[in-house]
């Protein structure tokens, strides 16, 4: 990132970017981008807990942040945080504690570093599986495969009833996995094709930037292991409060301002590099996508039974959009066919 745009003191001055200022940033960086989000903290007049305000959006040298912390400093806080964190009721307390732990003394505020990653339109294909049918006939219109109307459970970057549109990149086996359908189980197995550049908050990008000394490497690491496991650790308990870290991390501590559009993570289940699910806001993805096809599958071992093939009658993408009986067209460049997924699955 060019110098003459990067903001470098924090803590109150500069004033953050303007939404316009962040747009022409990640339009000038490209792919990657070091960002982070501002946040300060103030003290509501009827209660003694403090309340976590967003200040705004800032092109980053962490050096200042980093160094407002003594050596070792960062460390013992998280060991201290990690205790509390199973024990914290709400997401308000969630919040406070991660507050609490990385804004540094004499500060006001902290901030929550992140990348920005770009998948270029028709750059790859997305997939995503809707399990628990009870055969073909469940699916008639694009609402069957879309997210819930209603009641959305709570997920890795979402809470309950807020839609988001789920998808793993390039791959449908990984698709599969990320749905947990069970041996036996009928699903719908969807494609999308990208019709129009995704900016993307990238929660795993923690590389260190490149201007930073050693001991302010140091104490990036440690920061940068606390948020990995704050987001792909802590929340695969869903009896324990910590599901609630990594909802907070995404939602309240990473803002999804224009031109961002979604998220862009690892697969949590699969531990591999190429496992990338994304992660749309629905309205952003009904213009940004396009579906190609939906075939229905009975999960077999070794081998998966494919019950039907659907397209949509007309190129829109809504939720009323109806799916009628047509070939389904696998992508030929990427390697993956459909006897591929049969065995896959």
């Amino acid at each position: 990132m060019d110098e003459d745009v990067r903001q470098i003191s924090m803590d109150g001055q500069p004033p953050p970017m303007s939404d316009a200022e962040f747009t022409a940033v990640v339009t000038q960086a490209g792919n990657p981008a070091m960002f982070g989000d501002w946040y300060f903290r103030s003290e509501r007049a009827s209660h003694d807990t403090g309340e976590t305000g967003f200040t705004g959006r800032i092109s980053i040298d962490l050096s200042a942040y980093l160094d407002a912390f003594p050596p070792g400093e960062i460390e013992t806080r998280i060991k201290t945080l990690k205790k509390q964190l199973p024990h914290a009721p709400d997401a308000e307390t969630v919040r406070k504690l991660i507050m609490d732990t990385l804004t540094p003394h004499g500060w006001s505020s902290m901030v929550r570093p992140f990348s920005t990653a770009r998948i270029p339109a028709w750059g790859t294909y997305l997939y995503r599986v809707r399990p628990g049918l009870h055969g073909p006939e469940d699916v008639k219109t694009v609402g069957d495969i879309w997210t819930p109307p209603t009641g959305t459970s709570p997920g890795r970057v979402n809470r309950r009833g807020q839609p988001i549109l789920y998808t793993s990149a390039q791959y449908p086996s990984i698709a599969h996995y990320e749905s947990r359908a069970a041996i036996g189980e009928i699903v719908a197995l969807s494609c999308f094709a990208i019709t129009d550049d995704l900016d993307l908050l990238d929660l795993d990008d923690m590389d260190p930037q490149w201007n930073l000394t050693t001991s302010q490497q140091r104490k990036w690491r440690q920061l940068a292991q606390f948020y990995r496991w704050a987001f792909r650790e802590a929340g695969t308990d869903l009896n324990s409060s910590q599901h609630l870290v990594p909802q907070v991390l995404a939602l309240d501590f990473n803002m999804l301002i224009p031109p961002l559009v979604g998220y862009g993570y690892r697969s949590v289940l699969i531990d591999h590099h190429a496992a990338i699910n994304v992660a749309l806001d629905e309205q952003q993805a009904m213009t940004r996508l396009r579906l190609m096809w939906t075939t229905i599958w009975q999960i077999g071992k070794p081998m998966s039974l494919r019950l039907a093939s659907l397209v949509p009658k007309h190129p829109s993408l809504a939720r009323d959009t109806p799916l009628v009986p047509g070939r389904s067209a696998w992508p030929s460049d990427l390697g993956i066919t459909q006897r591929s997924y049969r065995r896959r699955t």
